[in-house]
């Protein structure tokens, strides 16, 4: 556990491969952020802990009921095809970058609206906006290296 700007307590999960390959430890960590609250939490790889048919209960108790408990969710994926849908039935925001693999970017075009070929053409660090109510924006240019130079 660490202080994150503004002093706020962070802490940092990231599970050895025992862990990773266990889904009761998934559900119970799901849980504990769950009841816990008042939480921002992020999950690198949603497809090593899900499937489009198996995922953690509480997984989806912080996507779908989150916001009452102040439980802020971001979940990344670099294979789409793999998670459940509702993971995009109940984001507000989608942002997506290149999909190499045309069933991940026929996914996202079947849940967002942004064309599957649109996806797989896009350069690296390009990508795409999609919000829940709106028009999808882009392509737009990912710039690390500005946003690095304004926290400084």
């Amino acid at each position: 556990i660490e202080a994150g700007r503004e002093g706020v307590a962070r802490m940092l999960y990231a599970p050895d491969l025992a862990e990773l390959t266990d889904p009761e430890r998934h559900e119970s960590f799901f849980r504990w952020v769950y009841l816990r609250q008042n939480c921002t939490l992020y999950v690198d790889e949603t497809s090593a802990i899900s499937s489009a048919t198996d995922w953690p209960f509480h997984m989806m108790g912080c996507l779908a009921r989150g916001r009452e408990r102040n439980i802020e969710t971001w979940l990344a994926t670099q294979r789409p095809s793999r998670v459940p849908a509702f993971i995009f039935s109940e984001s507000e925001h989608i942002y997506c970058f290149r999909l190499r693999m045309e069933y991940d970017a026929d996914k996202v075009e079947a849940m967002t609206g942004i064309s599957s070929e649109a996806a797989r053409a896009l350069p690296k660090r390009q990508f795409f906006y999609a919000p829940q109510e709106g028009e999808i924006v882009g392509p737009m240019t990912l710039d690390l290296a500005g946003a690095s130079r304004k926290a400084a």
